[in-house]
């Protein structure tokens, strides 16, 4: 196979060879349908690593779910890769990644507001309030 010398974009190239235009065109359609196959591969692998990571979000925000509704009882590393699916390295990442802190300093704080919450004064803002009797 023989190429063609490289085209100097400011000045067009003549051809006054049939058979070099047949090779350079040849080369063009080549060329062009390389970075075509190769942009939808790209965007193929793109969509997939999208798709990859909002399922690992949804697992991620389902662990957390989870975690508030299970705060009062004791969480460890294998409770959480067991609750989500995931590994813990990744479990390690999505926290620091999303949260800015460890799994374990997240509970730590959900903890200790759940504790604040349950000892402030007074009853909840949600209960009925009754009238003394006059």
């Amino acid at each position: 196979m023989r190429f063609c010398k490289p085209v100097c974009l400011s000045k067009p190239r003549v051809y006054t060879n049939t058979e070099d235009l047949r090779i350079a065109t040849k080369s063009a359609l080549f060329i062009l349908d390389f970075l075509a196959s190769w942009r939808f591969s790209m965007t193929r692998f793109i969509e997939t690593n999208q798709l990859a990571e909002r399922a690992q979000r949804l697992r991620f925000d389902s662990l957390c779910l989870w975690i508030e509704e299970h705060i009062d009882e004791q969480i460890g590393w294998q409770e959480m890769t067991g609750q989500s699916g995931l590994e813990f390295p990744v479990i390690h990442a999505l926290f620091y990644k999303y949260k800015s802190t460890t799994a374990m300093a997240f509970i730590r704080q959900r903890r200790m507001a759940a504790q604040a919450a349950s000892s402030s004064v007074g009853p909840p803002s949600w209960a009925p309030t009754t009238k003394a009797p006059h």
